[in-house]
């Protein structure tokens, strides 16, 4: 009886001591694996915290932007009346708010221009009025071909670069929104201006004849050999500028001097005029020459 009792104890033991083989590992392995997940839990965020780490970001505040008077905002192109409302940017060129005047730039797919807006009614046109300098369009109101109704004078700057400098003239009527461009400048300086060079003292010197004046301008640092032979024609359209100020019309033209050797012409001085604007036409009177300084 006694043998019978060991034996079962000792068939259960084997069969306890089998099933810890089978496991892989003992009691202290066990207690070692609880501790390792443990570890990894506690080493491992958990999405809720990651979420709360990552929405704390702010967006930045936009600038305000430039908005048109109420009025301006639904105003129908008087050009295009099948057209809904103009779409523009928010960007404000120039205006005269006691004539209710106001030039806005306009971009879409297929138009790159600017809408003007006098009193409720608009107009676009396929203006160019900015280059990369920046300077942008300036606006005045006077009767300027004295037939007793007001124009709209606008300037654009509208050409850059090393040696180009060129303001474009519109007048607008207030009325209907023609648009006339004073383009043909140069064949009317072209008359008005004679110019010759000759050498003093050493130094190369042209005489400048228009308005009914000769005056005098040095070419300083001229080397024969370095600039070559100095043309007589006088060169313009490189440099032009307008202004429009209490109620007239005036105009400024650099004076392009071409050597033999140079590609660009150089600018010593500049041919100053007035502008007359009658039924649409311009023309350039009153002309004069002032030397750039130096």
């Amino acid at each position: 009886m006694r043998f019978i009792r060991f034996y079962v104890i000792l068939m259960v033991g084997c069969a306890v001591l089998a099933g810890c083989a089978e496991t892989g590992g003992s009691a202290a392995d066990s207690a070692n694996a609880r501790k390792s997940v443990s570890a990894e839990i506690t080493a491992k965020p958990t999405p809720l915290a990651t979420a709360v780490t990552t929405t704390t970001t702010t967006a930045p505040t936009s600038a305000p932007e430039i908005t048109p008077p109420p009025h301006l905002r639904t105003a129908r192109a008087t050009s295009s009346p099948e057209e809904s409302t103009i779409p523009y940017e928010t960007r404000l060129l120039a205006s005269l708010p006691d004539k209710d005047v106001y030039l806005f730039s306009k971009y879409s797919a297929d138009f790159d221009g600017v809408v003007l807006y006098i009193g409720k009614n608009s107009h676009a046109y396929n203006w160019i009025y900015m280059t990369p300098r920046g300077i942008e369009p300036r606006m005045a109101v006077a009767d300027y071909d004295g037939d007793g109704t007001e124009e709209l004078a606008v300037i654009l700057y509208m050409g850059s670069g090393t040696g180009v400098s060129v303001e474009e003239l519109h007048i607008v009527g207030m009325q209907d929104f023609s648009d006339h461009v004073f383009k043909d400048y140069v064949p009317q300086l072209m008359k008005a201006v004679q110019m010759k060079s000759e050498m003093k003292a050493g130094e190369l010197a042209y005489k400048i004849t228009t308005g009914g004046k000769t005056y005098s301008a040095k070419v300083n640092g001229y080397k024969a050999d370095e600039f070559g032979k100095p043309r007589n024609t006088p060169l313009f359209g490189n440099i032009v500028g307008f202004s429009a100020e209490g109620g007239k019309l005036k105009a400024e033209f650099g004076l392009g001097v071409g050597f033999e050797n140079f590609v660009e012409p150089q600018y010593y001085g500049a041919v100053n005029a007035d502008v007359e604007y009658r039924a649409g036409q311009f023309v350039l009177t009153n002309f004069g020459y002032k030397e750039y300084p130096f």
